[in-house]
């Protein structure tokens, strides 16, 4: 079965899901470190955190100048 070609619309919500779970798991690593269970288990899940959201706003900027390219050859 071949699946249709993924598209800008689709990238941006998959990356916007990403990007809820970056933050989320930001937020536990600071609730985390906020109850005085300061070790590098946290640190490390805040740094993973970054990179999720970094990387998912990534894709977010791509998608949009995607769609902007598409919008500009349609017009």
């Amino acid at each position: 079965m071949i699946s249709a070609p993924f598209s800008p619309g689709q990238a941006l919500t998959t990356a916007l899901g990403g990007l809820q779970s970056g933050v989320a798991q930001l937020n536990r690593a600071a609730e985390t470190v906020a109850t005085g269970k300061v070790g590098v288990e946290p640190m490390i899940d805040a740094m993973v955190a970054e990179q999720t959201v970094a990387q998912n706003a990534a894709v977010i900027r791509t998608a949009d100048e995607m769609q902007g390219t598409l919008l500009d050859i349609l017009v």
